[in-house]
Order: C-alpha cells, then structure tokens, then sequence
C-alpha cells in the first residue's frame, strides 16, 4: 500500500479493511470477514476458527493520540476470553510528519495503564501485551501496524 500510496490515499477505511480482507481470503478460502459482530461490537476483520476467533482487528485512519487510544479500547471490547491475537492496523494520510506520528503511537503505548508489555518490532510496528479491561488479569496480545498513506496535494 505504501509503496502505491497515490491508489490508496484516496480510499476510505472500509474500502482499505476490503482490500486486507481479500487478501485474506486467498489464504484463508473465504472465511476472514469484515463488519464481523464479536462479543459487543463489530470488528473490521475476523478470522474464525474452532468456534473463536483466531484474529480480531481494527482498521482506523489516523486521527491523533485520543483517538488511537480509544481504538485500543474498542479493539479490547471485541475481544471474549478466548481470543488474544489482535491488531490494531493504522492508516496515516493527512499527517505529512510520518515521523511524529510514530513517536505520537510509541508515547501513547507506554503511557497507556492497559499496556503490560510493548516491543517496538519494526519502524512503524509495535507488539505488545494489553489488560483487556482495567484492573484485569486477562491479558491479549495486539500488533500494531502504521501504513503512511500520505500524499501531498
């Protein structure tokens, strides 16, 4: 998506969680689902197997550091006790400082009370342990993945 960033910057977040999904499925023969009701909410992406979820996760366009850390909530909702892989994938296309955006991401992850443990993994990807409610013990795991979709206008 980066490297065709002038296709993808114009397409909004349903229609980028499409194109993932389709991806998805030549892997998975039909079975990952978008808009996939889970537990209280519908999650963007949902790849089921032997009756739960082997991955949940949410697609969202940047919209600075509140609005990220909301998605980790709503991400940490969708979630029941048997699934713990999930990701919170990020699509940046109105900021130009890719960079700053990053560090906003690396900040907000360590100052988050439901995060237990965070690895930065590569530039724009991050692993880590979450509370899935507060004061928990039930713990899952969410990657967090930043695509720059950014082209200037």
């Amino acid at each position: 998506m980066e490297k065709t960033a002038r296709t993808f910057s114009k397409l909004l977040e349903e229609e980028l969680r499409d194109i993932i999904l389709s991806n998805l499925n030549t892997h998975y023969q039909g079975t990952a689902s978008g808009e996939t009701f889970n537990k209280i909410g519908k999650t963007d992406i949902y790849i089921p197997f032997d009756n739960k979820a082997a991955y949940v996760a949410e697609c969202k366009i940047w919209h600075g550091s509140k609005k990220f850390v909301e998605a980790i909530d709503q991400l940490c909702s969708y979630t029941t006790w048997r699934e713990t892989k999930t990701s919170l994938i990020i699509f940046n296309k109105e900021n130009k400082d890719f960079e700053s955006l990053l560090d906003s991401i690396d900040q907000a992850l360590n100052a988050s009370d439901r995060c237990k443990n965070i690895i930065r993994l590569e530039h724009n990807q991050w692993q880590g342990i979450f509370s899935k409610e507060s004061d928990s013990k039930d713990t899952l795991t969410i990657n967090v993945m930043v695509y720059d979709l950014y082209i200037k206008q």
